[in-house]
């Protein structure tokens, strides 16, 4: 996909922000960033934030020359994370220059890093190797990255959490987000600058896609009756921004006109921001309000039968995650010379985590009146260690 090939007007993505629909871009190679086309498609399609991943990562690996670090670093781990880094601090300036903070940039904590204090540790790093204040850590709705997002939001470190796939992930994510902005709230944090956004992986039937969203924006509607939630507000607090992602490139033309509410945002990979570019027709907002019928919906959403689809679903999902990621790592210890990678190789003491920018908060005395306790929902969905097991071959 290139920017040429886009309307020069940009008019169906820039109505989608004037909507309060964010548009993303799942993804772009360090190429495009380094010849000036992400920059293009902010100023031109009205894209508003990315979305680094592992395989742009890839991409940098099998190709030669000036394109990685001087200095190699001695682990193929370490490696696959600078070079995300630098994708996240290239697209990121480039977004503050031209969107100022409104423009974000999320990049994930790598799932070697599995324990919660690992991945609080390696998003503090992260966020400092970017350098950017729009820069959200990205971290999955496992338990332990529900626990690292508590404590990163009370640091006042942006967060990018999911991909969630159903009701009660979600609700697992929201209370996290809470519970995080009044830590950092009693911490004496500016809660105006701690960004969050929560990603539902959407499935692919548009009908299915458009009743999965409304379900979704009625849950994070009825959430800001919280009672913790005026106070945040007072206090400087953003709403959060759901996305949605997973899109059919033939199919998103189609979708995205469906899924149009305020405080929303939709993830596009380059092949369907063309054609929701050209072709999608918008028709308003299409995501309604809580009424009475979607209040049942949600509870129902929340039986054992939708628990269970919602774990299949998170399942699979992990297990694609854990083979993308091994193949950079597997690409990184090539390229540094190694004969083979050892799984989970702790980092070399050079990328450390530096001291954090912001004070920490203590930790509270656990909530025993929240509706929907972190861990306890976050558990029951998710109950596989990282990484999952491989399905036996028959």
């Amino acid at each position: 996909m290139a920017a040429r090939d886009l309307p020069q007007d940009g008019s169906v993505l820039r109505r989608l922000a004037a909507e309060g629909v964010s548009p993303w871009l799942d993804g772009i190679g360090r190429s495009a960033l380094d010849a000036g086309e992400f920059d293009h498609l902010v100023e031109v399609a009205g894209v508003r934030g990315l979305l680094c991943g592992v395989e742009s990562v890839r991409e940098d690996l099998l190709r030669t020359g000036p394109r990685l670090p001087e200095r190699l670093p001695g682990s193929a781990e370490a490696l696959v994370e600078e070079l995300l880094a630098a994708d996240a601090r290239r697209a990121g300036g480039a977004l503050l220059r031209l969107l100022g903070p409104d423009g974000m940039v999320a990049v994930p904590v790598a799932p070697w890093h599995r324990s919660a204090a690992a991945q609080v540790a390696a998003a503090r790093a992260l966020a400092h190797r970017v350098g950017r204040p729009n820069v959200l850590v990205g971290l999955r709705a496992t338990p332990e990255g529900l626990a690292a997002a508590v404590r990163c939001l009370g640091e006042g470190l942006g967060v990018y959490c999911g991909p969630v796939f159903g009701v009660t992930a979600y609700e697992a994510v929201l209370e996290a987000w809470l519970t995080g902005l009044d830590r950092a709230h009693r911490a004496g944090l500016d809660l105006g600058r701690i960004a969050f956004a929560a990603e539902r992986r959407l499935p692919a039937p548009v009908a299915e896609a458009e009743a999965a969203a409304r379900l979704l924006h009625a849950c994070a509607d009825l959430r800001y009756d919280d009672p913790r939630w005026p106070a945040l507000v007072a206090a400087g607090a953003r709403p959060h921004r759901l996305l949605w992602s997973g899109f059919d490139p033939a199919t998103a033309a189609v979708a995205v006109p469906g899924l149009v509410g305020w405080g929303t945002g939709v993830v596009l990979s380059a092949e369907a921001l063309g054609p929701v570019a050209r072709e999608a027709v918008l028709r308003g907002e299409t995501l309604g309000g809580a009424g009475g019928h979607l209040r049942r919906e949600l509870a129902r959403a929340r039986g054992g039968p939708a628990r269970a689809r919602e774990a299949r679903a998170a399942g699979r999902h992990e297990r694609q995650a854990a083979a993308r990621w091994s193949r950079a790592r597997a690409l990184a210890g090539v390229r540094i010379g190694s004969t083979a990678t050892r799984p989970h190789a702790p980092l070399p003491p050079a990328a450390a985590a530096p001291a954090a920018p912001v004070p920490v908060a203590p930790d509270p005395a656990p909530a025993t009146t929240a509706p929907y306790p972190v861990a306890a929902v976050a558990a029951a969905l998710y109950r596989a260690p990282w990484p999952p097991p491989s399905p036996r071959r028959r």
